[in-house]
C-alpha cells in the first residue's frame, strides 16, 4: 500500500474538504495557477491534527501505511493478514466519525461562553453552566479520568484552589478519552474503565475524578456531549472566563497544549481590575 501523508489521509477518511486537494481537479478541468510563493510554502502545522494522526500511526514512522492498517485491522476485528471486513471497517469509520464530530475550534476569546445546561455532580440536578460563575473569573477545565493529563491538572487545581480567592474553578466531565471499550487508536489498555453508557455512570466517573474537599465545582456533560461540542473541548481543554462571562483564554484541544502554569498566570492578570 502506498503511504498517505497525515492530513490528506484524515481528510479522505472523514470526508473533509481535503478530499478535493488529495484527488486534484476532475478530468478536463484546467489546473489552477499557483503563485510560486504559495507553491513553495509548506502548510502551517496543525498540532491538534498532528496529535490525532500520531494515534493512528501505530509504528511511528510518520505515515499511515499497510502496517498501521494491519494493526488497526487486528484490533478492530480484522484478520491477521490485515484485511478489514465490511463490519469491522464500518466500526472503524463510525468511531472516527463520532470522535471527529466532537472536534471543533470552540468559541474564541472575546465572545460569551456558551451557557449549556449540564448535570451538577453534587445533587444530580440540571443547571446552566453559567450558574456557577456568579460574576467571578472562572477557570474551566474539561476532561475525563482516563486522560493522565487531566488527572494531573485536577490534582493541581485541587491543591491550588485555595490560593485563588474570588476565582471559580469548574470541572466539566466529558466522554472518556481512552476507555477500554474505545476504538483501537484510543483504547486505554488493560485496567482502563469503559466509557460510561448513561448519565448515572458518568456521574460516578466524575466523582472519581473530582478532587477532594469540594473546592472545585463539578458538572457532568450530557450523553449528547453538548458541552464538548459547544466548547470544542474533547478530549481536554482549558478556558478562562472573565467576570463579564466572556472568554479570556482558550487552550488547545489536545495535551500538552494546555499548560496549567500558563493558564494560572493569565488568570492572575484576569483578576486584576
Amino acid at each position: 500500500m502506498r503511504p498517505f501523508p497525515a492530513r490528506p489521509w484524515l481528510g479522505l477518511l472523514l470526508g473533509a474538504p481535503l478530499l478535493l486537494a488529495a484527488c486534484g481537479p476532475s478530468p478536463g478541468t484546467p489546473a489552477p495557477e499557483i503563485p510560486p510563493s504559495r507553491a513553495e510554502s509548506p502548510p502551517a502545522p496543525d498540532p491538534d491534527w498532528d496529535f490525532a494522526f500520531r494515534l493512528l500511526d501505530r509504528d511511528g514512522n510518520g505515515v499511515f501505511d499497510a502496517a498501521d492498517l494491519a494493526d488497526l485491522s487486528r484490533t478492530e476485528g480484522g484478520d491477521e493478514s490485515g484485511k478489514l471486513g465490511g463490519a469491522a471497517f464500518a466500526r472503524l469509520l463510525g468511531s472516527l466519525a463520532r470522535y471527529a464530530a466532537l472536534h471543533s475550534e470552540g468559541p474564541p476569546p472575546g465572545v460569551p461562553a456558551p451557557d449549556v445546561r449540564l448535570t451538577r455532580l453534587e445533587d444530580g440536578s440540571e443547571a446552566p453552566l453559567a450558574s456557577a460563575f456568579e460574576g467571578r473569573p472562572v477557570l474551566l477545565l474539561f476532561g475525563s479520568e482516563t486522560c493522565p493529563n487531566v488527572r494531573e491538572q485536577v490534582r493541581r487545581l485541587g491543591e491550588e484552589s485555595q490560593a485563588l480567592p474570588g476565582v471559580r474553578v469548574v470541572l466539566v466531565y466529558l466522554r472518556e478519552a481512552h476507555p477500554a471499550d474505545g476504538p483501537a487508536f484510543l483504547a486505554g489498555g488493560a485496567g482502563a474503565p469503559r466509557d460510561p453508557r448513561n448519565l448515572s455512570e458518568r456521574r460516578a466517573a466524575a466523582a472519581r475524578l473530582a478532587p477532594p474537599g469540594g473546592r472545585v465545582t463539578v458538572f457532568v456533560d450530557g450523553m449528547d456531549d453538548r458541552a464538548a461540542r459547544a466548547f470544542g473541548a474533547w478530549p481536554t481543554r482549558l478556558y478562562l472566563v472573565g467576570r463579564d462571562g466572556r472568554i479570556r483564554y482558550r487552550g488547545r484541544r489536545f495535551p500538552p497544549g494546555d499548560r496549567l502554569g500558563e493558564v494560572l498566570s493569565r488568570l492572575e492578570k484576569t483578576r486584576r481590575p
